[in-house]
């Protein structure tokens, strides 16, 4: 359910570094385990957007070249 699928996308993001995405998957998840389903429309429109500026951020860091550890460094 809802909850499964933001607690994994929660993991993923964490491990990506994208800690915004992290966040709002947190909340969703939140939202889900206590059944606030009325915040989940709000959470998954800002989600969006959010993982939309992610992508494109992790795209332009592959195009570069350079793997992502080093790019932190």
């Amino acid at each position: 359910g809802l909850e499964a699928e933001a607690h994994s996308l929660k993991g993923g993001s964490g491990t990506l570094g994208a800690m915004q995405v992290m966040e709002l998957a947190a909340s969703l998840e939140e939202a889900g385990r206590s059944s606030r389903f009325e915040a989940a429309p709000d959470l998954v429109n800002r989600l969006e957007t959010v993982l939309a500026l992610t992508y494109a951020a992790l795209a332009d860091t592959l195009k570069e070249g350079e793997p992502i550890a080093q790019q932190s460094q």
